[in-house]
């Protein structure tokens, strides 16, 4: 009788087989934590941002397409909108698809040419949905339209808006219609 000392091929492609499930199964997850923490960080970054810009129209009685004329510090240089090296783009934008005027930051994709998500707060002085929150992700997606979702929004009724490079978004009002 001969004594057992390796494992058989069958025992080894079980084990290959149950990693390759569990990795299936944990990497959607780990993406979209990560997406969520890097959210989390800019978020007061955004809010604090729309309160520089309703003191700047306090005090102009307007607002201003260029964050330098904002009280606050960011985390990166550029007049109209600016990118951190974490691929994080700041902006303050007038006339887009949501509200008239809004802050917004946008989490890049490696290239900083392609939005991956985006997260918005319409100023008070916009003609329609001031103070509205909303955040956007690409239809394709619908691990990150879930992160919309997952932060109490509400899909959008013409949830079809393109941005920048033609890829079409799909956004989610926060705290719903009111």
């Amino acid at each position: 009788m001969k004594n057992k000392q390796a494992f058989t091929l069958i025992e080894l492609l079980v084990v290959v087989l149950i990693i390759g499930i569990l990795a299936a199964v944990a990497v959607p997850q780990y993406q979209k934590v990560i997406i969520k923490s890097r959210l989390a960080a800019v978020i007061p970054t955004v809010k604090a941002m729309k309160q520089a810009a309703e003191v700047y129209y306090l005090e102009h009685g307007a607002y201003s397409n260029y964050i330098t004329d904002y009280d606050i510090e960011f985390p990166c240089e550029g007049a109209g909108y600016c990118i951190t090296k974490d691929h994080i783009a700041f902006a303050v934008r007038s006339y887009n698809q949501m509200c008239t005027w809004d802050v917004a930051v946008t989490l890049m994709k490696d290239d900083n040419k392609t939005a991956l998500f985006n997260y918005s707060i319409c100023l008070d002085h916009a003609d329609r949905w001031g103070g509205k929150e909303y955040c956007g992700a690409p239809q394709d997606s619908q691990n990150l339209k879930n992160i919309c979702l997952s932060m109490g929004g509400v899909h959008y009724k013409n949830g079809n808006i393109w941005i920048g490079n033609k890829t079409p978004f799909s956004f989610s009002v926060i705290g719903g219609w009111r």
